[in-house]
């Protein structure tokens, strides 16, 4: 609660900047939503937010534009996409399956690619989320 009267306070004034430490830090999934909420009516209505965060699911969901940065030194910065695109990591999937089911089959068009396949699930290279689809 004090976290959410915290941000109400600091919203109140219909702030163009807004700067948050960490605002979902140690709250409930509810009151997570509702700040990520507040959050994003705040940017839409023109509010510069800018927010610090370790939780990298946070970032994605409610900012445009990331910096990370190490010992007080940008590292990268830039959307999603773009930090993803360029840090050199493949997105992979690692599925278990009961023994007594059929082997998987995938599609996609070319978005995820089966690297491996054990008779209990196999491990998938995902180049594009969105269109990696099992059947």
């Amino acid at each position: 609660m004090r976290r959410r009267l915290n941000l109400a306070a600091g919203m109140l004034h219909t702030p163009r900047v807004l700067l948050l430490d960490e605002p979902t830090a140690g709250v409930d999934p509810q009151s997570r939503e509702r700040i990520h909420v507040a959050i994003r009516r705040l940017a839409e209505n023109g509010a510069a937010v800018l927010t610090s965060t370790h939780d990298m699911e946070e970032a994605e969901r409610l900012c445009d534009r990331t910096v990370l940065l190490d010992d007080g030194r940008v590292v990268a910065a830039g959307t999603t996409t773009e930090l993803v695109d360029t840090s050199g990591l493949a997105a992979s999937l690692s599925l278990r399956t009961p023994a007594h089911r059929p082997p998987i089959g995938w599609t996609g068009s070319g978005a995820c690619a089966c690297c491996q396949r054990t008779e209990r699930g196999a491990t998938l290279a995902v180049d594009d989320p969105p269109r990696c689809r099992c059947s």
